[in-house]
């Protein structure tokens, strides 16, 4: 699927306001799409390797200790699941280009050499007893069908679907039943919506409240997404209260947690993210410094939420700081996706 050879720059934007469809029509040229697109990528790059250190080191508290960011940490950002699992989905989709299935989808990246946690996991040990999705996500295989994962490899669904937001929430519907159920699939959705929208919509808080209408309302991950934006409505300018009315109100909802302490629900990483966004006020550093100080799964939030910038601002606008051009000895670790996928 080569997205930078699109023919068609104009756009039908399609979004959801209740049971209200309305369409606007948004011209790109084709150096701004891809700007947006490369923007997309590196920030999650950025972000996933911006909170990488601080993953899982604040547990039901906030992370105020120092943020410390040098450019070689991008080096390392092909390593993560964050990159590497979606990058697998894009990989098949490539080769098979519309005749790519979901079963396809699922084989490939149950098969892939590379590490799985959680749901992801138990995914792939589903499918190799041959439950394919959408039972391979579904709860009776599953006791991690509302854990993060789906949410933190749905990125590129949203980057595919510039603006096309009821596609994307079509793909996901599809895809995230590889691994995720309910709470676990509306992440995914929530994320994927807040990517497609931010190619026309540059105001995050706008964004959050748009891609809010991609998921049932009455599920419990938009219960909490609008509990994070009741807070922000009260308190715009203390973040720290609205992530307590969370920490309080949803922190216990993981199954996992009578195993673990640290905690991989979707909908509360969701809120994080969400969080972030609204409180980050377009500002990418501020955004990324928010998800990791929410604690819990500091880079996954930091690298939704970061891409999100990432298509607003579009690669040339993306901080110096945060762009680096790898040493030419250290290309050869870059390329380590190639090696888990063989």
């Amino acid at each position: 699927m080569n997205f930078f050879m699109m023919r068609n720059l104009l756009l039908v934007i399609s979004l959801f306001t209740g049971s209200v469809v309305y369409a606007q029509y948004k011209d790109f040229t084709k150096a701004e799409l891809k700007n947006k697109v490369e923007g997309a990528w590196a920030a999650k790059m950025i972000g996933v390797m911006y909170g990488r250190e601080m993953e899982f080191k604040a547990l039901g508290r906030t992370y105020d200790k120092p943020i410390n960011w040098y450019p070689e940490l991008i080096e390392k950002a092909l390593l993560e699941d964050d990159l590497y699992g979606q990058l697998s989905f894009m990989e098949t989709i490539e080769k098979y280009n519309n005749n790519a299935t979901v079963k396809q989808l699922a084989y490939d990246f149950a098969y892939a050499s590379f590490p799985l946690c959680h749901a992801n996991l138990q995914a792939r040990k589903n499918i190799f007893d041959g439950i394919m999705p959408p039972l391979s996500g579904a709860p009776q295989y599953s006791m991690h069908s509302d854990d993060i994962d789906f949410q933190i490899e749905s990125d590129f669904i949203g980057f595919i679907h510039p603006g096309l937001t009821q596609s994307a929430i079509n793909m996901c519907d599809s895809v995230g039943r590889i691994m995720a159920y309910g709470d676990g699939l509306y992440g995914g959705m929530f994320v994927s919506a807040m990517h497609s929208i931010a190619y026309y919509e540059n105001d995050t808080k706008k964004i959050v409240r748009a891609a809010l209408k991609a998921i049932p309302s009455k599920s419990t991950y938009a219960q909490c997404i609008q509990d994070v934006l009741k807070s922000y409505d009260k308190h715009p300018h203390d973040w720290k209260k609205t992530w307590q009315l969370i920490q309080d109100k949803w922190a216990a909802n993981d199954i996992c947690i009578p195993f673990h302490e640290f905690n991989i629900d979707a909908k509360l990483n969701g809120a994080y993210i969400a969080i972030a966004l609204l409180y980050g006020n377009n500002d990418l550093e501020k955004t990324m410094e928010i998800a990791v100080r929410c604690g819990q799964d500091t880079d996954c939030n930091a690298a939704n939420a970061a891409a999100v910038l990432g298509i607003i601002l579009g690669l040339d606008n993306i901080p110096t700081k945060f762009k680096v051009s790898p040493p030419t000895h250290s290309r050869q670790k870059l390329s380590t996706y190639q090696l888990y996928i063989q």
